[in-house]
């Protein structure tokens, strides 16, 4: 406790359409409504099948 934590969540079939209430897309709730802090939040969106790249293809040759 007291110290600054990293989380790191996979959410393979997040959907961000605006669904939530005041047309946001998440919802951050602690556990037991204990007091929470969070300095910042970062998303990446990471293809499922990333491309072939021409190196990888000229390499499997």
């Amino acid at each position: 406790m007291n110290k600054w934590q990293t989380a790191t969540l996979d959410l393979p079939v997040a959907s961000f359409t605006n669904r939530e209430n005041g047309y946001s897309d998440m919802r951050i709730v602690s556990a037991n409504k204990l007091p929470l802090i969070i300095a910042s939040i970062k998303l990446d969106a990471v293809p499922v099948n990333p491309p072939v790249s021409l190196w990888s293809i000229q390499r499997s040759l």
